[in-house]
């Protein structure tokens, strides 16, 4: 895929040097690109191609990693927050290792929102069509239990409380069903169903009382992660059809948002390293093959 050039442009002016990185010494930017959740990375058949590079040499993500941690906050250490560019199941692909939550940076207002949606605004600025996001979720209902893979499909509980400052886009704009039936295909070999996600923002685990309310209003899994970057391609897609602006000259973008479940709809505890490591290897087949099929 060619490099869109005003939209380089642009990113460049937000993010500095970027363009400066092995990253984009190319004028080709693959199509795919995953956002990784920490204990995942290992069992991914990613084959690195240019040095990685870390969210920290981002001038918006090092001011705000120096704030936090000037106040003492801790950002999660199973995050690596890195950018690589390599291969998986031999596609072109980039993956951003780790990422921020919104309860990581809520406290610190506008730009703490903006440093949240730049990465994924960026990856969509530079030519990225299909964002993979993964992460560990909470089953709401027996049904649906630890160790299956759950495609969202709508989002419910988000009351504004996202990235978007103003009105916000429907997150399900950016759920491609056709994506989602790429990924369910995939599942027939594997435990993967669709489902409707419940926002928090985190950081602890529901309560089984939470995770009950919830179901009842009709949501299979809680989590904290994905809803960011469907609002972020969402958001892309609005601005194509009414402002485009070249936007839109790779085509519309389209958002996968995958969770394993890592605890169950009685746990409130963390549970979420056993689980990974019980079930990272099937899950990362599932993503390889979800990339291999694109």
């Amino acid at each position: 895929m060619k490099l869109n050039t005003r939209a380089l442009q642009n990113a460049q002016d937000a993010l500095g040097t970027i363009t400066d990185h092995d990253l984009l010494g190319s004028d080709m930017v693959p199509a795919t690109a995953l956002v990784v959740t920490g204990g995942l990375m290992p069992h991914l058949d990613f084959r690195q191609k240019f040095q990685s590079m870390s969210l920290d040499c981002f001038d918006p993500y090092n001011l705000l990693f120096k704030r936090m941690r000037q106040e003492g906050m801790d950002l999660k250490s199973d995050h690596a927050r890195v950018l690589r560019y390599g291969y998986l199941g031999g596609k072109p692909v980039l993956i951003l290792d780790g990422r921020l939550h919104l309860y990581e940076v809520k406290y610190f207002g506008l730009q703490g929102l903006f440093a949240l949606r730049l990465i994924y605004d960026t990856l969509l600025m530079i030519g990225v069509r299909n964002l993979i996001v993964t992460s560990a979720v909470g089953s709401c209902t027996p049904a649906v239990e630890v160790g299956r893979t759950v495609i969202a499909t709508e989002f419910i509980g988000t009351n504004g409380d996202l990235t978007s400052i103003g009105e916000h886009p429907m997150i399900e704009t950016g759920l491609d069903p056709e994506f989602i039936e790429i990924a369910l295909s995939v599942g027939e070999d594997f435990n993967i169903t669709r489902g409707v996600s419940h926002w928090v923002t985190g950081p602890g685990i529901e309560s089984p009382l939470d995770k009950e309310n919830f179901r009842r209003d009709g949501a299979s899994v809680a989590t904290m992660s994905g809803a960011p970057a469907g609002e972020a391609v969402a958001r892309w897609i609005e601005r194509i059809k009414f402002d485009d602006g070249g936007v839109g000259a790779h085509g519309m973008p389209r958002c996968l948002i995958m969770g394993l479940v890592t605890n169950g709809v009685y746990h409130d505890s963390q549970v979420v390293g056993g689980a990974m490591n019980k079930f990272g290897g099937t899950w990362g087949d599932q993503v390889n093959r979800i990339v291999q099929a694109l």
